[in-house]
């Protein structure tokens, strides 16, 4: 599962959100609720979270984004000559540790997800949550 963090304010990115695909959630931080909900987890944008079975990835700006999708890209394409694995293809940056080291209490971020997860709800319908909230802030402050 991959999850983007990003601001329609922010030049960088405008510039990432082109390349990204369907298979990113993109959540806009503009939102003063979601804005306040992610500030604990992220000190800019953007930002992807990236989900490879139990681990949570995270993976700051726009440079260390681009080098994780440039390693994606370069892992699927060797995937594709080989025959077809049992399992995902996944590419972990040297520099990137999980956000939930493997014996230690779980992230509340990851916390709240599995949750809602629990509730019958998913990562999908918390970013479409979100987006609905962020439009409607934005009916209130624009004049009829």
């Amino acid at each position: 599962m991959f999850v983007v963090l990003y601001s329609k304010y922010s030049e960088k990115c405008n510039q990432l959100l082109p390349h990204l695909n369907q298979n990113f959630i993109k959540i806009c931080v503009d939102n003063k609720k979601t804005r306040k909900f992610v500030s604990n987890y992220i000190s800019g944008v953007p930002c992807l979270f990236v989900q490879n079975n139990q681990q949570m990835y995270r993976y700051d700006g726009i440079n260390d984004i681009i080098n994780f999708l440039h390693s994606l890209d370069q892992s699927q394409s060797q995937s594709e000559s080989q025959p077809m694995q049992d399992h995902e293809t996944f590419v972990e940056m040297p520099h990137t540790t999980p956000l939930q080291p493997q014996g230690s209490s779980p992230d509340p971020l990851q916390q709240e997800i599995t949750a809602m997860s629990g509730r019958g709800a998913s990562t999908m319908s918390l970013a479409q949550q979100m987006a609905a909230e962020r439009e409607q802030e934005e009916r209130e402050r624009t004049p009829i």
